[in-house]
């Protein structure tokens, strides 16, 4: 009969990985990562950001463009945009911004019926 007490297993709440870390739920790795990010947040943005355009085969120039082409159509399509048109600007700014901030989803939405890829090459 042995006498170690078997490690309890968790899975990480942020990457899934198996880890013994019941207190804080997360893997060495993740705690890591969290914690340098928890120290600049603002630094930590900018850096994902810059990672997220890289992978992305338009230009800043293209994807901010087509943010606000998408976010200017979405709008125009709304039927409350004439009766609320405060709530409608600010949407349409709220919108621009998360697509700037995700080009690469905002990249998925260029050559669909929401903007045209014509629309958004640079000049």
């Amino acid at each position: 009969m042995r006498n170690e007490k078997e490690l309890e297993i968790i899975f990480c709440k942020w990457c899934g990985q198996d880890t013994s870390m019941l207190g804080i739920g997360i893997c060495d790795s993740c705690w890591e990562l969290e914690t340098k990010i928890e120290r600049d947040l603002e630094i930590a943005e900018r850096i994902i950001l810059s990672i997220k355009a890289h992978k992305c085969k338009k230009t800043e120039k293209e994807i901010e463009k087509a943010a606000l082409i998408i976010s200017q159509r979405v709008m125009d399509e709304w039927y409350g945009s004439e009766e609320f048109p405060e709530d409608c600007q600010l949407f349409e700014e709220i919108l621009c911004g998360l697509l700037q901030d995700n080009p690469e989803e905002c990249e998925r939405l260029i050559g669909t019926a929401f903007c045209e890829e014509e629309e958004v090459k640079d000049d």
